[in-house]
């Protein structure tokens, strides 16, 4: 992880997945097998069911300096989508949940799916499973929009960093906003070996 100082006398610490034990997993409600590309996060809410998509973030909080921070946040990279048209999204809201039982993160990228995948609402394009997940933040992406950065802050996110006992995390991202057609856009995000983007990040700031 990286540690820097700035003017204003405040330290940040970056985790992301590609460190130590980290992560990551799109799961989709069909078609896997030419549908999901490994080192690209897809997110879809799908009008009919079919083509929806989830993705499954893992960090190793082990790598972490200190957990004597103030503020956490989670930061992802939206990239261009192979899949899908923007002008049948609307503006599009976005849950970042978190695992509440730790047994359920020794989940493995190579081999998680829809069916199988912890907490995962197999009939829902959005939903994870109140009594093994939370909703940690929300965020949104715009109409049309396709490139770009989405900063989630969360007092939620940095109470369980801090309580956390076996040294990962899962977050897993589910698109909220329903398609408008059945071609609709698929938000895409940077993964670990996604070309001149940065993968996932978990960022801790201190005050000094």
């Amino acid at each position: 992880p990286d540690t820097t100082l700035d003017k204003h006398e405040t330290s940040k610490q970056i985790l992301s997945t590609t460190h130590g034990r980290g992560g990551h997993a799109s799961i989709i409600s069909d078609h896997a097998e030419t549908h999901l590309y490994p080192h690209l996060l897809q997110a879809k809410h799908s009008k009919t069911g079919s083509y929806s998509r989830k993705f499954y973030l893992q960090f190793d909080l082990s790598k972490l300096i200190n957990k004597n921070f103030d503020r956490a946040s989670l930061k992802l990279t939206q990239v261009i989508s192979p899949y899908g048209f923007a002008s049948f999204v609307p503006d599009c809201e976005f849950n970042v949940y978190a695992l509440n039982n730790e047994t359920q993160e020794d989940w493995s990228p190579k081999t998680i799916d829809w069916k199988s995948a912890p907490a995962n609402v197999v009939h829902s394009g959005s939903l994870l499973s109140d009594s093994e997940a939370t909703i940690i933040g929300t965020f949104s992406i715009p109409k049309g929009q396709q490139e770009g950065s989405c900063i989630i802050e969360s007092d939620q996110l940095a109470q369980l960093v801090k309580q956390d006992a076996n040294g990962v995390i899962t977050l897993v991202i589910t698109r909220k906003t329903k398609e408008n057609h059945s071609q609709g856009l698929v938000h895409t995000f940077a993964g670990n070996n996604t070309q001149n983007a940065l993968p996932p990040q978990l960022i801790f700031i201190t005050e000094k």
